[in-house]
């Protein structure tokens, strides 16, 4: 189930994973009616998370509930190494497979392992996984070409993608003792691939059926596909999916407005989420393990963008900005319901907030001096990971804030 996200940033059944991932990535190195909470210094304790040696940038992009932080340090030479912080704040660079240019983290789970991304020289992707002692190893692949893991569940299967001999980009599924299954590629379809599992191994994700036209697919726990009904026949990316069965993603149409929140029943229907007042267009971010559901609604003709929360029947809930500010983005969800994300505040580029369970809006803050600072992942115990820029450099540095 999704807690919470590259190819090049490119491929259009994978836009939401990849977005997400290139732009924390990016961001590293390239920085040069609501109601209102209020977070000082008595409300949030914020900790500059240390570099390793050489490292000159840093981003957090997740932390798990024993509170053990990953993220990517950024190298002059313009390479990248994943790390993890103990719940001291010290630093381990994670070890890479051999030939590998760069590493990268995606994801941590409750027990101490994590999975990413190491490219070689070719910048072809293996996918990795680093048990709790840091021990690398890589999961098999289709053929030759990259490879990528996305999730896990509770029995240790994994989910990913891989390039076939056939050149195209399959779903695949690994069990617990890295043993790979191709979910295949829909009649049709050019490429697949997988979203989220839940525990009973029900994978969703996506076939591509041409560019801008994609179809949602659900595989049962034999491997065997399904497609799931799209939005008035828009492209829909199933993002999510509950132990209960329940399905939440994001409908697009042929307009860049053209963009909504959706669920699916467990029997299988679709509908589109609730829209805040005045709000016309909406994209689903977070879903918790308890089905509660989070994302970002648009408020035209201006771009105008509000953190929006969705109840168990739909309804929105428009999560407001910071005062003086126009817009405000969710990043991510624990499974209390407290929310994070990004909000545009006066005199300062981004703010890092979070949303507490009665919808009030709170400014986590930056580093002092810094106007810009981004979340990017919470545990269920209110520890939020993110990035702050250092005003002296301009670089990018991983950050952490404990909510008192």
């Amino acid at each position: 189930m999704r807690n919470d996200r590259a190819e090049g940033c490119v491929n259009g059944m994978r836009w939401r994973l990849l977005r997400r991932r290139c732009g924390r990535a990016a961001a590293v190195m390239m920085l040069s009616a609501s109601v209102v909470g209020n977070a000082n210094a008595a409300d949030v304790r914020l900790v500059e998370l240390s570099l390793p040696p050489g490292a000159i940038g840093s981003g957090a992009s997740a932390v798990n509930d024993e509170g053990t932080i990953i993220g990517t340090v950024g190298f002059a030479d313009r390479t990248w190494r994943a790390v993890k912080w103990d719940r001291r704040g010290a630093v381990t660079v994670l070890p890479s497979l051999p030939g590998a240019i760069e590493t990268l983290v995606w994801k941590i789970f409750d027990d101490g392992v994590v999975i990413g991304t190491a490219r070689d020289e070719n910048y072809t992707a293996h996918a990795v996984r680093w048990d709790r002692a840091g021990r690398i190893t890589e999961f098999p692949s289709l053929g030759n070409g990259s490879t990528e893991v996305v999730g896990r569940n509770a029995t240790g299967t994994y989910i990913g993608t891989s390039v076939a001999a056939d050149g195209r980009t399959h779903a695949v599924r690994w069990d617990s003792r890295g043993r790979i299954t191709d979910l295949g590629i829909p009649t049709g379809a050019t490429g697949s691939a997988p979203a989220d599992i839940n525990d009973a191994g029900v994978i969703v994700g996506v076939a591509d059926l041409a560019p801008g036209n994609t179809q949602p697919i659900m595989w049962s726990r034999q491997g065997v596909s399904a497609e799931l009904p799209r939005l008035h026949g828009w492209s829909t990316f199933p993002e999510s999916i509950t132990n209960d069965g329940h399905i939440a993603g994001t409908a697009t149409g042929p307009t860049p407005q053209d963009r909504l929140a959706v669920r699916w029943s467990r029997h299988g229907w679709i509908s589109a989420l609730d829209l805040p007042p005045n709000a016309t267009a909406s994209a689903l971010e977070a879903a918790n393990a308890r089905g509660d559901l989070a994302g970002t609604a648009f408020f035209g003709p201006d771009p105008v963008w509000h953190g929006t929360r969705w109840d168990d029947r739909g309804r929105a809930v428009d999560l407001g900005v910071l005062p003086g500010g126009t817009s405000s983005f969710v990043r991510g969800m624990n499974d209390n319901g407290l929310i994070i994300g990004d909000a545009e505040a006066p005199g300062a580029s981004t703010r890092a907030v979070y949303w507490d369970r009665n919808n009030r809006i709170h400014d986590l803050g930056a580093l002092p001096g810094s106007t810009w600072s981004s979340a990017t992942g919470v545990n269920n115990h209110g520890v939020i990971v993110g990035f702050s820029s250092i005003p002296e450099t301009g670089y990018g540095r991983a950050v952490m804030w404990r909510i008192r």
